[in-house]
C-alpha cells in the first residue's frame, strides 16, 4: 500500500468532522474551526512521512488531531500566562 495524502483526504475530513463537537474551542476564541482545520490539515501533511501505512490511518490521524487541540489551547495559555500588564 502507497497512499498519497490526497487519498486520505475524504477520510481526514471526516474526522474532523467527527471530532468538532469534542473540541474546546471556547479556550480558543481568537481561532474559528476553520482555521483549527487547516492547521491540523497542514500538520499531517507535514508528518506523512511518518505514518506507517501498514497500519490503519484513521487511528494515527486521530491521535494527530487530538494532540494538535491540546498544542494550540496549551500554547495559548502559555502565551497568556506570559503577558504583562
Amino acid at each position: 500500500m502507497n497512499d498519497d495524502f490526497d487519498s486520505q483526504r475524504d477520510a481526514l475530513e471526516e474526522l474532523l468532522k467527527k471530532y468538532r463537537p469534542k473540541w474546546q474551542l471556547s479556550a480558543l476564541a481568537w481561532i474559528d474551526y476553520d482555521d483549527v482545520c487547516q492547521i491540523i490539515r497542514f500538520h499531517i501533511y507535514k508528518k506523512w512521512h511518518l505514518w506507517d501505512q501498514r497500519r490503519p490511518f484513521k487511528p494515527w490521524a486521530s491521535m494527530i488531531i487530538s494532540n494538535q487541540i491540546k498544542n494550540l489551547i496549551r500554547n495559548k495559555m502559555e502565551k497568556k500566562e506570559g503577558e504583562s500588564f
